[in-house]
Parts: structure tokens; C-alpha cells; sequence
């Protein structure tokens, strides 16, 4: 259960008060998700446990992700510091992502920002990959890569850092002619290609390269999120500030998210719902709509 306080804005107004304080894993944007991993809740049970082997998925679409042995725990995510694999997923995670459009989410702390690694990777060697990754040229060290093997194959070296020894929450959205990236809540590049729907029945891994040991990245990794779907501005900033307050001790009070979605004085996410009266085919009814989207019909 979300830990959300709703407004519904309607005629009368009403405003329902939180059972429970503050965000938690559940409180990111929930609408195409696909997979979700977190270091705070990183066994499914809502505290974090510092002997598990699985990285559970709190979709609820069961892609838990298996640890490989050079990892360990640290209070709020799995840490790194050799060359080895990450988190194997297995392949349905790929299958969800083979779309044509897609957002990949994570936060994380490198430590190490002038080689080539992988944060997220779904490739063995094999046509149809995704993967989000450093660059690892001497000019552009640091900088972030989404490769696609699809139909027509596409790589895109943005102009976004992300830096060692220091938090980053990065959004990367996907379509068949764009390519959209954040950090930290900030618009950081968006660039033009074409390419095609990527190939189903890979392997997933989050925070290395099965194939190749030294592509690990190294670091603390807090949490991982996709979906088939890209987020708009709006949903991007209200997953990223999450991120900052329950990684990296921000607070809820610092950030504006507009589009119907706030933080209250107890640092609860409120999402304001609009409803107006009207019918639906002929019926009594009308439309709602939540957090700043589309309104949809409700009989």
C-alpha cells in the first residue's frame, strides 16, 4: 500500500489524511512499472535485511534478482569494490522492456567514474540489447551511454556525468525517436534517433556485464526502476526527489513537484484528484484525474 495522502478536489472537497507517515518503496510512480528494487526494503518485507542473497521485486511482477558473490549490503543498498557480475534478473525483465519505449530508473553512489560500467545490462553477446552504461573514452569519462541492439542497432553518449562519490537518481526514457535524461530531478539532455523495438529473451543484470567482469560497477546502488513506459516531467521529479529524501537524507520541504503532486508538512507525497460530474455513455458519471494526468471516465 502506497503511503499517500490524497486531495480530491470535487464538488464537495475533501481531503483524506495518510495512515502511515512519510514515502517508503511504494511511493514511487506505480503506472508501467515493471520491476522495482530498493535497498531500504531489499527483501520485500519492509525493512532491510543485511543477510539476503535475493533482491526482491516489489512490482509485484515476481523479477527478483539473484546477488552475485562479490556483493554485499550496506544499510540502504548492495555495495561493490571488484570486478564481477551484479544482479542476475533472468530474462522476463527483458521481455517487459521490448516495447519501443521504455524508462530506466536507478540511484546510486559510483565509485569510479573514468572507466567503462554497466548499471544496467541485458546482453550476452547476443542482437537486441539494452544497456545503460559509462563511457569509458578519456575525453567523455563518466559519461552516460544507453546502447540498443535493435533494428537499426543505435548508441547514444549523452552529455550527462555521473560522477563518483557522489548520489545520482537518473531517469533515462526511450522511445523510437528520443531519448530523454535526468539526474537527480533535473532535465540533463534529450536527443533525436530512430531505432527499432529491441529483441526478447535476454538476461538482465543490474550493475554489471555478465560477459565481461570488469564492467561491474563499483559503488553503493540503492535502487532500481523500469517501466514500459516513458515518464513525463512531472513523474520523473516526483520518483527522483523519493529517491533523495530516502537515499540521501533530503528534505521533502526542498522540492516543488507541481502537477497535482506535493509534499506535506509531514513529508507525505499528496496527489491531488480532480473530479467533475457529467455521464458516461448516457449513464450517470464523470471524469477524474489524478496528479496533474490525463482525466479518464468513471461511471
Amino acid at each position: 500500500m502506497k503511503r499517500l495522502s490524497v486531495l480530491l478536489a470535487a464538488l464537495p472537497f475533501l481531503c483524506l489524511t495518510p495512515a502511515r507517515a512519510a514515502v517508503d518503496a511504494h511511493s514511487y510512480v506505480q503506472k508501467g512499472l515493471v520491476a522495482c528494487y530498493d535497498g531500504i526494503d531489499n527483501a520485500g518485507t519492509g525493512t532491510h535485511d543485511a543477510t539476503a542473497t535475493t533482491w526482491a521485486d516489489l512490482s509485484g511482477n515476481g523479477f527478483d534478482g539473484t546477488l552475485a558473490s562479490n556483493l554485499g549490503w550496506a544499510a540502504d543498498g548492495w555495495t561493490n569494490a571488484v570486478d564481477g557480475s551484479g544482479v542476475r534478473v533472468g530474462t522476463r525483465l527483458a521481455d517487459a522492456l521490448s516495447l519501443g519505449a521504455f524508462t530506466i530508473q536507478f540511484a546510486c553512489v559510483p565509485a569510479r567514474d573514468n572507466v567503462r560500467q554497466a548499471f544496467f545490462s541485458d546482453y550476452i553477446n547476443q542482437s537486441g540489447a539494452i544497456a545503460v552504461e559509462h563511457n569509458d573514452g578519456d575525453t567523455s569519462a563518466g559519461r552516460l551511454r544507453l546502447f540498443c541492439d535493435g533494428s537499426p542497432r543505435y548508441s547514444v553518449l549523452s552529455s550527462v556525468v555521473i560522477p563518483k562519490d557522489a548520489f545520482s537518481s537518473v531517469s533515462v526514457s526511450a522511445t523510437q525517436t528520443e531519448q530523454v535524461y535526468w539526474r537527480n530531478g533535473a532535465a540533463a539532455w534529450t536527443n533525436d534517433t530512430v531505432f527499432g523495438p529491441v529483441a526478447a529473451g535476454l538476461q538482465s543484470v543490474i550493475g554489471g556485464d555478465p560477459t565481461r567482469a570488469n564492467m561491474a560497477f563499483r559503488g553503493v546502488y540503492h535502487a532500481f526502476r523500469a517501466y514500459n513506459r516513458t515518464l513525463p516531467e512531472t513523474e520523473t521529479k516526483v520518483n527522483a526527489a523519493i529517491d533523495a529524501i530516502r537515499f540521501n537524507g533530503a528534505d521533502p520541504a526542498d522540492f516543488t513537484l507541481g502537477g497535482g503532486y506535493s509534499f506535506d508538512g509531514d513529508g507525505d507525497l499528496c496527489v491531488t484528484v480532480f473530479a467533475t460530474a457529467g455521464e458516461v455513455d448516457g449513464a450517470p458519471g464523470g471524469t477524474v484525474s489524478a496528479g496533474g494526468g490525463a482525466a479518464g471516465a468513471s461511471a
